[in-house]
């Protein structure tokens, strides 16, 4: 069938969708939510449906040009054979700019020594797709937080030999920076 392809559902709360795949266990479905009560989006949902208990079935594939360049896994969102940048278009100023944001939040106050995020430098050891860790920052609680103390520090570390870790740099929340050795 050529031509356009539209679906409307003019009742509040209507919330219309297409779905896609071999029964509703085993499907895509898109989804257009109303704000309550109403016909106006709210927001758009993209939502996978399996049955299997295997990892990352039911993933997300975005392809440019017929290559891969981007995935959405079970517990990893990868791009392939691209850089990811973050534009800000507001005025440039002290408090504006480009942010990406490691954020940890159970419910629970961080503890001290508990980690905020990390970011690894990897590379292929091997063409059978090990990767080892070369270097790494991590962002780690320096006391137990609450709303009057939440000390920082980074901790760097360099790999050396077989995969063996060590941290190099510390710079901590007293404003002091720690070589080791």
């Amino acid at each position: 069938v050529a031509g356009d392809v539209t679906i409307y559902n003019a009742v509040n709360d209507g919330n219309p969708y297409f779905a896609i795949g071999s029964a509703s266990t085993e499907s895509f479905r898109i989804t257009s939510h109303y704000n309550s009560g109403a016909q106006t989006l709210d927001h758009v949902e993209f939502k996978t449906f399996t049955s299997s208990g295997t990892a990352n079935d039911g993933r997300y594939r975005f392809y440019v040009d017929d290559v891969i360049k981007f995935e959405l896994l079970d517990d990893t969102i990868r791009t392939r054979d691209a850089d990811i940048t973050i534009h800000d278009t507001t005025a440039s100023s002290a408090t504006e700019g480009g942010k990406l944001i490691f954020q940890t939040d159970d419910g629970a106050a961080m503890g001290d020594d508990h980690r905020l995020g990390v970011i690894e430098f990897k590379g292929a050891e091997d063409a059978s797709d090990t990767r080892t860790i070369g270097a790494r920052i991590e962002a780690m609680c320096d006391a137990a937080w609450s709303a009057s103390e939440n000390g920082a520090r980074l901790d760097f570390y360099t790999t050396d030999g077989n995969a063996s870790e060590s941290k190099v740099l510390t710079l901590d929340s007293d404003k002091l920076a720690t070589f080791t050795g």
